[in-house]
């Protein structure tokens, strides 16, 4: 079996924070020089008769959208791929480790995980599956 990496979800969440804010200020910075860059071009000038005592409310509009909505949809996104990645897949390997156990099938191969809290639950029901063929074994041995 071969050795994975093991990070607490304590870490994810703080990795997936740092990412999140970092993320959200580069594309915030790079919306709001281009939203500038845009409001001082000839182009939008052009629309104004008196472009430095008009009020600008278009502009005013998109950097108050894009200092919101960014940071929510770069949470939105990181969260879907955190949670639907890392945590749906220990789930599922979860999910087939207890089917396994209900079913009294006690010859499969225990998952692996990169998450601490899932892996410490594999080893514990490791832990109960070998517990279980002993008793298995014991029970069939007694019979004979």
């Amino acid at each position: 079996m071969e050795k994975i990496k093991k990070i607490s979800i304590k870490t994810y969440l703080y990795i997936l924070s740092a990412l999140v804010i970092l993320v959200s200020l580069t594309i915030t910075f790079l919306v709001q020089n281009l939203i500038g860059y845009f409001e001082f071009s000839d182009l939008y000038k052009s629309r104004f008769s008196d472009f430095w005592h008009q009020p600008h409310y278009l502009i005013a509009f998109l950097n108050y959208a894009s200092v919101t909505l960014i940071p929510i949809i770069i949470i939105f996104i990181t969260a879907n791929i955190f949670f639907k990645k890392i945590i749906k897949d220990s789930l599922e390997k979860m999910n087939y480790v207890m089917e396994n156990l209900i079913e009294n099938n006690l010859d499969f191969e225990m998952p692996q995980t990169s998450v601490t809290e899932f892996q410490t639950i594999f080893e514990t029901s490791n832990k109960i599956k070998n517990e279980l063929s002993q008793k298995v074994n014991s029970t069939v041995a007694s019979r004979k």
